[in-house]
């Protein structure tokens, strides 16, 4: 595992604090940004996860692929209100995706 070609994390932040998961998102984001070698598997239910290396997405809903690409044309507004059944606008701040209900 020293130098691995695919990381698959599930819901890697889950039952961290806000700390935590600040510096376990700072430790991914020096793995991807330009390590085009290791590729990163992520699932995560929250936008606000997501490190600034991640390039594309895939959004379920049901099962089914609702979105996949790049992701900046997947994480958006109207996608993510349209899996989650909820009025969400997604906000970008330093590279950073955030969600908000509306």
């Amino acid at each position: 595992m020293a130098d691995p070609q695919i990381l698959i994390l599930d819901e890697p932040c889950e039952g961290l604090d806000i700390n935590a998961r600040e510096l376990l998102l700072n430790r991914l984001n020096s793995l991807t940004t330009g390590n085009h070698r290791l590729s990163l598997l992520l699932v995560t239910h929250r936008v606000e996860e997501l490190p600034t290396g991640i390039t594309h997405a895939l959004i379920l809903k049901n099962g089914t692929v609702l979105a996949a690409g790049p992701k900046e044309t997947v994480i958006t507004t109207e996608n993510l209100s349209a899996a989650m059944d909820v009025d969400i606008k997604i906000i970008s701040r330093n590279g950073r995706l955030f969600a908000l209900v509306r």
